[in-house]
């Protein structure tokens, strides 16, 4: 199923794809990264403790995994959580499908499997587009490598605070709570 010569356009790729755990990289379909247990539940976690604050302070919308969104003419990316504001996410047309611009906050999550160049590759892509924030889980740290555009970037260990910056004021959320902790074995 996945195309390795053929390049797509953005309505092509949503076609055969839309619904797919895949991304289109550059015309180019790529198979999402699978998640463990564990990572699942990080994901899922961090885009529930930025939609709890965010709903509380209307300031706009979370999505999760397989939402695409257009960070360029040939590419579309699915973060494993995603951010918008409330002017973006106002903006959007139906019928929905992937969104034709990208997050103002994307969670992308660094495991064991994780193909560094590619997580690079779409750090820059997602900052080229416009995304404001981009939040790198690290569970097996466990940290948070926040990037923002200009080519800075910061790290946040466990017993910090990861603050929400413009995007999300007032956020101010212990690290440690975006990793469960280990279950006994």
């Amino acid at each position: 199923m996945h195309e390795n010569f053929a390049t797509l356009t953005l309505t092509e790729f949503w076609m055969r794809y839309g619904y797919k755990p895949y991304e289109l990289l550059q015309g180019r379909v790529v198979p999402l990264e699978k998640l463990s247990f564990r990572h699942s539940i990080v994901a899922l976690g961090a885009a529930m403790l930025i939609e709890e604050h965010s709903n509380k302070h209307h300031l706009g919308e979370v999505v999760s995994a397989l939402c695409g969104f257009a960070v360029s003419q040939d590419t579309i990316l699915s973060p494993r959580g995603a951010f918008m504001t409330k002017a973006r996410w106002e903006s959007v047309q139906y019928p929905y499908r992937y969104f034709p611009f990208a997050p103002d906050l994307s969670i992308e999550l660094i495991t064991d499997t994780t193909n560094l160049n590619a997580l690079k590759q779409r750090l820059r892509l997602y900052l080229q587009a416009g995304t404001q924030q981009i939040w790198c889980l690290q569970p097996q740290f466990p940290q948070v490598t926040v990037y923002i555009p200009g080519g800075k970037y910061r790290i946040f260990r466990e017993q910090e605070l990861l603050p929400g910056g413009k995007l999300l004021p007032g956020l101010k959320l212990p690290v440690s709570a975006l990793f469960p902790r280990q279950k006994p074995t």
